[in-house]
């Protein structure tokens, strides 16, 4: 395992390679199976099912542990805050420093995404990476780059990252977990998110929804309001004007109560003629009787 005190200059100089691309016995090596510019990595990762591993033997079991003197360090280039948007590139920097009895040949590195708290829960298996020219001779120091695509199906949230790497050291093959810690993956910087796609659609089938209930509201109250409406009760002929108070003396009230009157004068001469013609009758009768008495 490697001490606190060569894990300090090795943070450092993983810093520092940010900056300069390395001078000297510095190496930084790109590996085969790293990610395109498109985003995506060149062998299919692997979404797995929770609480399944794959059915692959654990890493740690392909090969033997750490080689003694070999210094592991690694950095985030592209989060320092580790903050990962998800179906966007990521990476990881690791820094080797060859303090062992032989050259060392880094072959592969892996990587998964874990359950913060049971690491047999599996999210994600990522492609790996293989290095032909890995090689790190005796005393030098060197980067390695390793890249992943978080999947665009995971939730925001946090998970565990386990990222492993394979070596040889005289034929031998090693293994070291060179990180095993906690990432959050976010959701992708732009103006429409997943979340933010759903969320609208949530909130105008919502407003649909009551703007619907309003409208069958509005027209009950309105057949209702019709419902209620007084019905109009007949007045007879007579308008309100022919009894308002305030018309009688004036010329309207005279000249209604002469068109009144003159249909009654009317009726009161048919009767005095009808009278006068019984009369007339009467008067012709006795008449008529005496002169048939005389003959």
């Amino acid at each position: 395992m490697a001490s606190s005190r060569t894990r300090m200059p090795l943070a450092v100089l993983l810093l520092t390679t940010l900056l300069l691309l390395g001078a000297g016995t510095l190496l930084i090596v790109r590996g085969d199976g790293a990610a395109d510019g498109d985003g995506t990595a060149s062998g299919a990762d692997t979404v797995a099912v929770v609480g399944s591993d794959g059915g692959d033997e654990p890493v740690e079991d392909m090969a033997l542990g750490p080689a003694p003197g070999v210094d592991l360090a690694v950095v985030f280039p592209k989060s320092k805050d580790k903050l990962l948007p998800a179906g966007q590139p990521a990476s990881v920097l690791l820094g080797i420093n060859n303090g062992a009895e032989s050259d060392v040949k880094v072959t592969e590195i892996r990587a998964t995404l874990n359950y913060p708290y049971n690491h047999s829960y599996v999210f994600q298996k990522f492609s790996p990476q293989d290095f032909e020219h890995g090689d790190v001779p005796l005393g030098v120091q060197a980067s390695f780059a390793y890249e992943f695509v978080p999947s665009v199906q995971l939730q925001p949230r946090e998970y565990s990252l386990v990222a492993t790497v394979f070596y040889e050291v005289d034929g031998q093959p090693h293994s070291a977990v060179f990180y095993n810690g906690t990432i959050e993956i976010v959701e992708p910087s732009g103006v429409f998110s997943g979340e933010t796609l759903f969320l609208v659609t949530l909130g105008i089938a919502v407003i649909t929804l009551i703007g619907m209930w309003l409208h069958q509201q509005f027209q009950r109250f309105t057949k209702n309001q019709r419902s209620i409406r007084p019905k109009k009760i007949e007045m007879g002929t007579k308008t309100l004007d022919e009894t308002n108070p305030w018309l009688q003396g004036t010329a309207v009230d005279m000249k209604k109560s002469k068109s009144i009157a003159q249909p009654r004068k009317s009726e009161t001469k048919k009767k005095q003629k009808s009278k006068d013609k019984d009369d007339d009758s009467k008067k012709q009768k006795p008449k008529e009787k005496d002169e048939d008495s005389k003959k």
